[in-house]
Formats: structure tokens, sequence, C-alpha cells
């Protein structure tokens, strides 16, 4: 009751017809007309961000075209395959895996958070850099090469000083850590968890 046909490859997005045969000469006349639809193989441009923490997950809006309206979308980072979402057909919001385990320190795991639970199949992979693609139909992905940069996530140390008026707006905080980086259109500050100020790099430690 099924069969399963490779498709050949075209040099357009076209419109086919679908046809049968047992022996290879001999076609069914009833054929189905318009059914299969070659569509262009998706490009990507450019992602925002163009990276993130390897410790935890996230989105990334992938700017490109020949993206379709399916519920078969799906993103590729390395070799980690994830759902993706259609915006338009210049614009996939894809989810971005975490490759990492959180590493907790002493004082947050004094405040008594607990650590993340892990399914039996997350998979570890090394911080670096990875080609993020897109497929349409769930099984062809692009081959456009454009980079997800994962990063160590910062290390938050010491802030001096560690107070401030509350109506001053020019109090300076130097932030100690580690895994400072400047290359992502950042640094930013929040405080409060509210809003992101624009934070001076000093190094990768300040």
């Amino acid at each position: 009751t099924q069969v399963s046909c490779t498709t050949p490859s075209v040099q357009e997005a076209q419109l086919v017809s679908i046809s049968l045969s047992l022996n290879g000469q001999d076609f069914s006349p009833f054929f189905y007309e318009d059914l299969f639809y070659y569509f262009p193989t998706p490009e990507i441009f450019e992602i925002y961000p163009r990276g993130g923490p390897a410790e935890s997950g996230g989105h990334a809006l992938v700017r490109g075209k020949g993206f379709l309206n399916s519920a078969g979308i799906l993103c590729r980072v390395g070799v980690a395959v994830t759902t993706g979402t259609f915006v338009n057909d210049t614009f996939v919001k894809c989810v971005i895996p975490q490759i990492q385990r959180k590493i907790y320190s002493q004082t947050v795991e004094s405040l008594g958070i607990q650590p993340e639970i892990l399914p039996d199949s997350f998979a570890v992979y090394p911080v670096q850099a990875y080609p993020i693609e897109i497929s349409v139909d769930g099984q062809t992905f692009s081959d456009s090469g454009i980079k997800y940069t994962y990063y160590s996530t910062p290390v938050l140390d010491q802030i001096v000083p560690n107070s401030g008026a509350k109506s001053a707006l020019t109090t300076v905080a130097i932030i100690n850590g580690a895994n400072f980086r400047n290359d992502f259109g950042g640094p930013f500050c929040r405080f409060a968890g509210v809003g992101a100020t624009k934070a001076v790099f000093m190094s990768d430690r300040s």
C-alpha cells in the first residue's frame, strides 16, 4: 500500500505531476496532476544574535530567502536538529539547543537553588561555532555555512561599589569575573531584572 520514491533534481521551482510504473516502462494513466512541489533551496544570509551561552538554550532569528510556511520547518545547529517557526518568507525563528551542563557556584548553591535536571539523551558538545541551517520539508537542509557561536556563560565574582544612591544616574560599578566578551554587541548590564544598560568592556575579566 506504500512506495517510496526518490525525487530527481530540477533546475527551478515548479509543480509536477506524479505517475507510477511497476516495470519501469508502462506508467499508470492515473496520475496526480500538479501534486509535488519543487521548492527553492533555502539560503541563509545572517542570524541574530550571532551567538549565545553554551550552558542555556535560546532562540535565533534567521534571515534568508526560500522559506515556506510549512509545519515541517527544522533548524540544525551543528548536528543538533531543533524546531523552527516560520515568520515570513525572509525570517525563521530557530530554537538554539543547550550544549553544556550548567555549573553552579557555591554562592548559588547556598541559596538553595536546585541544579537543572537534563534528560538522559542530553548530548555535550565543544564550546565553539557551528553552522546553522534550515529545512522547510524536514529532510533537505540549506548549505549556507553561516555559523552560530557558542560561548561560555559570563561569571560574576565581585561588584565594586556594591551600592549606590537610588537617584544617581552616574554611579559606575566595576564587575569582576570571567568569560567576558565584546564581540556580540555587548556587554550589557541588567539591574533588578529590568532593561539593559550598555557596559564598557575592559578585559575578559572586568
